[in-house]
């Protein structure tokens, strides 16, 4: 019965493309983490600032795309903790912009004896904006086939709204 939001994930990949025999590249990449305490209660994450290191494995193909983010953080300063994360990410490509998706994450966190892997099945549509602009709206309804510890749910629901920008937005910006 509880919503709210857990620490911000800040992390820097470096990527490369494979050549696997399939139809697309596939591009895997590893790089720094750090999470820094943005929690709005005690059951999304722990009151710590943490540092630790990410990975990334994408394979686009015909019919959409497959790959997985898995994450590892420890305490740098703060309450101890110690989390492992695994993102498998599945989507289906339909017609008219609409797609099948699955992006649950499992959760291993040791400092809270908490274990948690659900599944996600949902829909997402992409829509293509005027100027430049893409809009993709989903929801996701993610069961868990198994959960271990206090506070761990049995049933989550993932939605979002992303809009990217075209590339002219920041043709300007200099960093």
């Amino acid at each position: 019965p509880r919503t709210g939001l857990g620490d911000m994930q800040i992390y820097n990949f470096s990527l490369a493309k494979l050549n696997l025999g399939m139809s697309k590249p596939v591009t895997v990449g590893i790089g720094p983490l750090l999470a820094v305490p943005t929690r709005t209660s005690r059951n999304f994450g722990p009151d710590s600032l943490q540092g630790g290191v990410a990975g990334v494995i994408s394979a686009p193909q015909s019919w959409g795309m497959f790959g997985v983010l898995a994450t590892y953080q420890h305490t740098l300063s703060g309450e101890s903790s110690e989390m492992t994360t695994v993102q498998p990410n599945v989507y289906y490509n339909l017609d008219q912009g609409y797609y099948l998706r699955s992006s649950a994450i499992m959760v291993f966190d040791s400092s809270k004896d908490m274990k948690l892997i659900p599944v996600g099945l949902g829909l997402g549509k992409v829509i293509q904006l005027d100027g430049g602009y893409t809009l993709n709206a989903y929801a996701e309804a993610q069961p868990s086939v198994y959960a271990e510890g206090t506070g761990v749910p049995k049933f989550q629901v993932f939605t979002g709204i992303q809009i990217q920008l075209p590339a002219s937005f920041t043709s300007g910006w200099n960093f």
